[in-house]
C-alpha cells in the first residue's frame, strides 16, 4: 500500500510538470497530428509488440579458436544453422549486391516504397496472381520475423512491422537483421552460414560472384540451392551481376571475372573440431553466439595424434581410453584439451569427457601436501620423516611395495611417492591439512564433511578432474596463486587467490624434478632429451587410473589414462601408462615453445644442517650439509639425533649433575634415535648404536621418554565377530620406547600379559568389557591405554 500511494504522488507530480507543456502542444494542429501519430506507433507496439527475442538472441554457437577461425558450430534451438552476423564483418561485394538488387532506396524510404507497392499491385492485379512482392528490405525483415502466407492481408501486416521497425531501429540494424535472418536452403539461415557451408569462408571475404549468388538464394531458398539446383542459382546469379554492372555498382571488369568465376556445387560440412573441449564450452555458455577461445590448432594436434599412437600401445594391456589437458601457466588458460583417444568411438564410450570427469587421483595430491607443510614451517627437502608401520583408529597405511624405510627425506619421501610418510604428516597438519587446500570451492563434488575421507584423502580417496589436478599444479608453476580454468581468449582463469607460499612451491617443484625414482617411466633412455620439468604420478585403488602431471614456467600437461568402464588392469600404472605420453607432449612444447625454468624465489633461502636429521646442527652434530629452507618460516629447532652426554672416565656410563661430582667426567657425542624410530628400526634387524648405561650408583631416575602405545590406541572400540574363537582376534600390544630400553612389560587391568625386548611382538587375547593396558620399560616408566572389547 505504501508503494502504492508513493507512486500515485509521483504521477500527480509528473503530470502537475508535463500539463502546461502538452496544452501548448495541443494548441496546434501540427502538434495534434504528431501527437496522434506518436500515439498510434505507441498503442501498435502495446498491442502488437516486435518479435525481436529470437532475432536478437537465437543464434547458433561458434566456437573458435585463438585465431578466430571455427572449431565446432552448433545448431540453434530450432536445429537450423544462423550464425550471428555483424553488419561490418560483411564485404563490401555483398553488401552491394543485396543493396543494389533488393531495395536500392534501402536508406531514403521510411520503410516501405510506395511506388514499388503501387507497380506491384498492378502487375499482380494484371497477372491475376502474385508474381512481384515490391517490398523493401525492411518488409522483408518484417516477413521473416513473422512468416505468413503471401495475401494481401499478411502484406498490409508487413507494412505495418516495416514502420514499426523503422520508428526503433537505425537502418544498419534492420540491414544487420536481414543478413542474419534470410534463408539459404535447408536449415541454413544467415549469411555467415551460407558462407562457410558453400564458400568455406567469413563474409567479409565474399566476391561479387559469390555475393551474387548469396543475394540470389533467398528468393527461393531451395530452388536455388547450391547442392541440388547450381545451374538455375547461377543463371539467377549472372542476372544479377549484369544488373549490378548496368547500376555502375560494378565495373565491367570486374563483370568479367564475376562471371568466370567458378562457385561451389555442394554444401560443405561445418568444422567439427576438438569436440571435447567445444562441448565443454558450449555447456558453460550455452546461449553465446560466438566463443573466442585459447585453443591453440597446433599443440591440440599434437596432443590428439600422440593420444592416439599412445593408445595404440595401451590397447595390449587392455587400457583403451586417455585424457589430455594442456593449460597455459600464466593465465590458466586451456590451450588443448583432449577428451578420448576417438569422440566418434562408441565401443569404447569416446563421447566421454575424460578430462572433467572425477575421479581417484592416487599419488597426484602429495606435492601439494609436502609444499602445505613447508609452509607450516614442519618441514624442508631434507627434514627427516618416519616411514614405520603405524595405525590410526585401525587404519593402517603401507607403500606402495609394501616396504618401510623406518626413516626416509621429505625429498626422498616424495620423490619416491611413498604413502606412509605422507599419511604422518597430513596427520600431523590436523584441521588445517590437505581437506582444508582442496576445499569446496576448488575441487568440484567435494564432500562439506572434512571427516569423510580421513586420512586416506592425500593417497586419493576423493575424486578430482583431470582439469582440476591441472588448476593445482599450475598453482605450483604459478608459486601458489590458485586460478580456475578459462575456456575465453581475452579472460584469465578466475583468481581464487594464494594458496601456498612462492617458496614451498619453488621447493616442491626442485624435488619433482628429479628423475631417479621408482615412477620414472620404463622408456626414459628415449625420453633424455626431454626438456627439464617437474612431474608427478598416480595410481588409484585398485589399479582403474593411471595420472601423471607435469608442468614447467609456461605450460601445465595433465594426462590420464583407464577405461570409462571403469575396468582396471594391473599395467594402469601411473609411471608406465600416463608418464611416457606425459614426456612425449612435453619434448613437442618444447621443440614448438621452449618453456624455461623457475627463478629461486626470495623467501627461499640456503642454510647449514646436520647431514643425518635435516635439522639445523647442534654441538653434536659432526656431518653437515646444506639445505633449502623458507626464510622467517621453516624450523630453527637444532637437531636431537645427535646429543652430548657427559660419561664417567673409569666405568664408561653415563653421568648427571647428581652423580658427576667427585668422578673424572668427560663429553661425548651420541647418536639418539627418537624412540618410535628407534624401536621400528630395532624390530627390523637394523643396528643401532644404544646409550651406555646411567651410572649404577646414582640415585636419580633416569631420563628419557615414557613408551608410546600404538596399539592399540587410548579409547578404542573392538568388537569381537561372532563364530571366530578369540585366539583368532588378538589385539597387538606395540609401543615405541626410548633408545635405551632393554625391556618391556604388558599389563592388562594389573595383570602381566607379556614381557620381553621392544622388538618383540606381544598379543592380547581379548574378552568383553573395558580394560586398562600398561606399557612399563625397564626403567620403571609407563604408558596407559583404556579401551572397550563389544561382544
Amino acid at each position: 500500500m505504501a508503494l502504492r500511494r508513493e507512486w500515485k504522488q509521483r504521477s500527480r507530480r509528473a503530470w502537475a510538470v508535463a500539463r502546461p507543456a502538452l496544452e501548448t502542444l495541443a494548441a496546434s494542429r501540427k502538434a495534434r497530428f504528431f501527437l496522434a501519430f506518436l500515439l498510434s506507433f505507441k498503442l501498435l507496439d502495446l498491442l502488437f509488440p516486435l518479435p525481436l527475442d529470437r532475432a536478437l538472441q537465437d543464434y547458433s554457437t561458434v566456437v573458435s579458436d585463438t585465431q578466430g577461425v571455427p572449431l565446432r558450430i552448433f545448431s540453434d534451438s530450432r536445429n537450423e544453422w544462423r550464425l550471428k552476423c555483424r553488419l561490418e564483418d560483411v564485404s563490401e561485394p555483398l553488401r552491394r549486391s543485396i543493396l543494389y538488387y533488393e531495395d536500392r532506396w534501402f536508406y531514403w524510404h521510411p520503410g516501405i516504397n510506395p511506388f514499388s507497392l503501387i507497380r506491384a499491385f498492378w502487375t499482380n492485379h494484371r497477372a491475376g496472381k502474385v508474381v512481384c512482392g515490391g517490398s523493401t528490405l525492411t518488409m522483408q525483415v518484417a516477413r521473416l520475423l513473422e512468416p505468413k502466407e503471401r495475401t494481401y492481408s499478411s502484406k498490409a501486416l508487413e507494412v505495418l512491422r516495416a514502420l514499426q521497425l523503422e520508428w526503433h531501429l537505425p537502418k544498419d540494424r534492420i540491414f544487420e537483421l536481414y543478413l542474419n535472418l534470410a534463408p539459404y536452403g535447408g536449415n541454413l539461415v544467415g549469411v555467415r552460414s551460407a558462407c562457410l557451408a558453400y564458400f568455406h569462408e567469413p563474409p567479409s571475404r565474399v566476391s561479387y560472384s559469390q555475393a551474387a549468388l548469396l543475394t540470389v538464394i533467398p528468393k527461393s531458398p531451395n530452388g536455388y540451392r547450391l547442392d541440388r539446383n547450381y545451374g538455375a542459382a547461377r543463371f539467377r546469379r549472372d542476372q544479377v551481376l549484369h544488373k549490378l554492372a548496368v547500376l555502375g555498382a560494378l565495373s565491367p571488369n570486374d563483370l568479367k571475372l564475376a562471371l568466370r568465376e567458378e562457385n561451389p556445387v555442394a554444401e560443405r560440412e561445418f568444422p567439427f573440431e576438438a569436440p571435447h573441449f567445444t562441448d565443454w564450452v558450449k555447456s558453460s555458455s550455452p546461449r553465446a553466439a560466438d566463443i573466442r577461445t585459447p585453443l591453440d590448432r597446433r599443440i591440440q594436434s599434437i596432443c590428439q595424434s600422440l593420444t592416439e599412437r599412445h593408445l595404440r600401445i595401451l590397447a595390449a594391456s587392455q587400457i583403451h581410453q586417455a585424457a589430455v589437458v594442456v593449460m597455459d601457466n600464466k593465465t590458466a588458460q586451456v590451450l588443448a584439451m583432449v577428451g578420448s583417444g576417438d569422440f566418434q568411438d562408441d565401443r569404447y564410450q569416446g563421447q566421454v569427457n575424460g578430462a572433467l570427469a572425477s575421479r581417484s587421483p592416487g599419488s597426484t595430491l602429495k606435492p601439494l601436501l609436502y609444499a602445505l607443510a613447508m609452509d607450516k614451517g614442519m618441514i624442508t627437502p631434507r627434514t627427516l620423516l618416519e616411514d614405520v608401520p603405524i595405525s590410526y583408529d585401525g587404519y593402517q597405511p603401507s607403500n606402495f611395495d609394501g616396504k618401510y624405510a623406518g626413516v626416509v627425506s621429505a625429498r626422498n619421501a616424495l620423490a619416491q611417492s611413498l604413502n606412509v610418510p605422507a599419511v604422518i604428516l597430513n596427520h600431523r597438519l590436523g584441521p588445517d591439512g590437505l581437506y582444508t587446500l582442496l576445499a569446496r570451492d576448488r575441487v568440484r563434488g567435494l564432500n562439506p564433511n572434512p571427516y569423510y575421507y580421513g586420512l586416506p584423502i592425500v593417497l586419493g580417496a576423493c575424486e578430482v578432474s583431470l582439469v582440476e589436478l591441472c588448476e593445482f599444479y599450475s598453482c605450483l608453476a604459478r608459486g601458489g596463486d590458485l586460478k580456475k580454468a578459462s575456456f575465453l581468449k581475452d579472460l584469465e582463469g578466475e583468481d581464487l587467490g594464494p594458496i601456498l607460499s612462492p617458496g614451498a612451491c619453488y621447493l616442491v617443484s626442485e624435488i619433482l624434478t628429479d628423475v631417479h625414482r621408482p615412477d620414472f617411466p620404463d622408456t626414459w633412455e628415449s625420453l633424455a632429451d626431454a626438456p627439464k620439468i617437474a612431474w608427478k604420478t598416480g595410481t588409484s585403488y585398485g589399479y582403474k587410473d593411471a595420472w601423471s602431471i607435469g608442468y614447467n614456467s609456461r605450460f601445465t600437461v595433465g594426462v590420464w589414462t583407464g577405461n570409462f568402464t571403469g575396468e582396471g588392469s594391473r599395467d594402469l600404472v601411473g609411471g608406465t601408462a600416463a608418464a611416457p605420453l606425459l614426456f612425449h607432449i612435453f619434448r613437442a612444447l618444447d621443440q614448438l615453445e621452449p618453456g624455461g625454468w623457475f627463478r629461486r624465489p626470495d623467501d627461499v633461502g640456503i642454510r647449514e644442517v646436520c647431514a643425518l636429521s635435516g635439522a639445523p646442527p647442534g654441538q653434536a652434530c659432526s656431518e653437515r650439509t646444506t639445505d633449502y629452507y623458507l626464510k622467517n618460516v621453516s624450523s630453527t629447532r637444532e637437531c636431537t639425533f645427535h646429543q652430548m652426554r657427559k660419561v664417567d672416565a673409569l666405568t664408561g656410563e653415563l653421568v648427571c649433575s647428581a652423580c658427576e661430582k667427585g668422578r673424572k667426567c668427560y663429553e661425548k657425542p651420541f647418536e639418539v634415535w627418537p624412540a618410535w624410530i628407534a624401536t621400528w628400526l630395532r624390530r627390523a634387524g637394523y643396528p643401532l648404536k644404544t646409550l651406555p648405561p646411567h651410572a649404577s650408583w646414582c640415585q636419580r631416575p633416569e631420563d628419557g621418554s615414557a613408551p608410546h602405545i600404538h596399539s592399540p590406541e587410548d579409547k578404542t572400540e573392538f568388537s569381537l565377530r561372532p563364530g571366530i574363537a578369540r585366539e583368532d582376534q588378538k589385539i597387538l600390544l606395540l609401543a615405541s620406547v626410548y633408545s635405551n630400553v632393554k625391556k618391556v612389560y604388558w599389563l592388562v587391568d594389573g595383570k602381566l600379559a607379556g614381557s620381553g625386548p621392544p622388538e618383540q611382538k606381544v598379543f592380547y587375547v581379548p574378552a568383553p568389557g573395558k580394560h586398562r593396558v600398561v606399557c612399563l620399560d625397564d626403567a620403571g616408566r609407563s604408558s596407559t591405554s583404556e579401551i572397550t572389547i563389544l561382544q
